[in-house]
């Protein structure tokens, strides 16, 4: 998501960009010509509005008036909302309290399992709950791997990695296997 706000202020910014030099452009090389058709333009945009109704012009002002608002205030929540928490606030085995990044685990995660013999792709996502780590994988093996099996052992080998290697509480560790790409001889 801090992607997506980052590629909105920049298109936002370029675009008042490009349209300030644009402007400053036609301002600067001729400037008779830009202000007559500027007022050109005004005075039809006048003509149109004093021969339609009040309430056409009243329901075009808060027509525009609101898509103002709204991508000025989109904007302005994409920029001040906080990012999301990555640090995970969880017990190690000794009942201690842990403060411990989601990514890291996730990344830990990823590079164990992706050793395993038959396993394609491994999307984890990690939360707390109540002082002990919640993993929801999503995974994708060999087509031709029995699922009961593979998915006893990347449980396994997940609860090894967190509560042996990392000395951190599992409270569940959900594995959802999907196919993965037929291997081409």
């Amino acid at each position: 998501m801090n992607i997506f706000k980052r590629l909105v202020v920049i298109v936002v910014l370029l675009s008042a960009l490009a349209g300030s030099a644009i402007i400053l452009f036609l301002l600067v090389n001729s400037p008779e010509t830009f202000i007559t058709s500027l007022q050109a333009y005004l005075d039809s945009v006048l003509r149109v509005m004093t021969n339609t109704s009040q309430a056409n012009r009243l329901a075009f002002g808060l027509g525009l008036g609101g898509i103002i608002w709204l991508c000025v205030g989109s904007l302005l929540w994409l920029t001040l909302r906080r990012p999301a928490n990555s640090t995970l606030n969880v017990r190690d085995r000794a009942n201690q309290k842990v403060a411990i990044d989601s990514g890291l685990v996730a990344q830990r995660l990823i590079f164990s399992l992706h050793r395993l013999a038959d396993v394609q792709r491994v999307e984890p996502t990690i939360q707390a709950k109540r002082g002990k780590i919640t993993v929801d994988l999503k995974m994708a093996v060999e087509p031709s791997v029995s699922i009961p099996m593979k998915t006893r052992e990347i449980e396994a080998m997940t609860r090894e990695l967190i509560e042996d290697q990392m000395g951190l509480q599992a409270a569940a560790i959900n594995v959802l296997v999907e196919q993965g790409q037929v291997a081409k001889v």
